[in-house]
């Protein structure tokens, strides 16, 4: 898989894969949410990845010493960080090895795309350092 190849190489050698919300559900409480980053790969977005998103992060309420970085992968150029709710960044497809190392080193979250990717406004968040899993 492209991604998960991308993200070994930016360093992340803990990698779960799931393919639906309940066998991720099942992996973060399986390792008492102890991720660095939950990377969620969508064709387009919807009301059952925004439940998702809103379940990490009422998990993410009840840790006072860890907070879960939520990152939306999708092809959808109309998904943004405020139709993703609570998400702390949006990359938009295509993205490549080269944008997901400069993301990372920048310490901050935001919408981010190619040239091949226009820009819709997304507001930038601040988040945690990464390290760790990752789901």
């Amino acid at each position: 898989d492209q991604l998960t190849g991308m993200l070994y190489r930016v360093g992340y050698d803990k990698i779960d894969v799931c393919t639906q919300v309940p066998e991720a559900i099942r992996q973060l409480e399986g390792k008492d949410y102890r991720y660095a980053l939950v990377l969620i790969s969508v064709p387009a977005w919807d009301e059952k990845w925004a439940t998702f998103v809103q379940w990490i992060r009422g998990a993410d309420a009840a840790m006072e010493d860890h907070r879960i970085t939520i990152i939306v992968w999708t092809a959808d150029v109309n998904v943004t960080l405020s139709s993703c709710m609570q998400a702390d960044a949006v990359f938009h497809k295509p993205f490549g090895l080269k944008s997901l190392q400069s993301s990372l080193a920048q310490g901050r979250w935001q919408c981010f795309h190619t040239d091949k990717s226009p820009y819709h406004g997304c507001s930038t968040q601040e988040t945690h350092a990464l390290e760790g899993s990752v789901l």
